[in-house]
């Protein structure tokens, strides 16, 4: 699964590197709210609070963030985003990071250490805040013998500031 995931996220984020956004963008706050493990046997609902910081190479910027699930999984994470502008009012936006996943009573995903990918597609609003939907995998790309991963699909509602 990470490996598909991989295949369709880094020409994508070949891509947004390679291209100079409309815009810079902002630090924002992002929460976020939507189906774990989309079309998986432990499907329940995932919520979260992400910090994304300001570029420090282009528009390559650090991000920070956790997410809970309904039965009480918990991931922490910190990786780097980068924003795309495709139009002034509509936004791609690339993710990586890695985490410690606490399993709860949700999905038994192999280990701690847990790696996660997302693309987001955001409608930037008059005020500049932005409303989107945001595919995640996390799994731990086999360092431990099980490693079943899960997608999510979320709707993320982002503040500037």
């Amino acid at each position: 699964m990470l490996k598909s995931s991989l295949r369709t996220l880094c020409p994508l984020a070949v891509l947004a590197l390679l291209s100079a956004p409309a815009q810079a963008d902002p630090s924002s706050v992002l929460f976020s709210g939507g189906w774990h493990d989309m079309a998986g046997q432990d499907e329940t609902s995932e919520f979260g609070a992400e910090y994304r910081g300001d570029g420090f190479y282009g528009d390559l910027g650090p991000t920070v963030g956790a997410t809970v699930t309904a039965d009480g999984a918990l991931y922490g994470y910190a990786g780097l985003y980068y924003p795309y502008h495709v139009t002034d009012k509509f936004m791609l936006t690339v993710e990586t990071a890695v985490g410690a996943y606490e399993q709860g009573d949700g999905k038994d995903l192999g280990g701690t250490v847990e790696f996660r990918s997302g693309l987001e597609a955001a409608y930037v609003l008059s005020n500049q805040n932005r409303i989107g939907v945001e595919i995640t995998h996390m799994s731990n790309a086999s360092i431990y013998a099980k490693n079943p991963g899960v997608n999510a699909a979320i709707i993320t509602l982002a503040f500037p500031y």
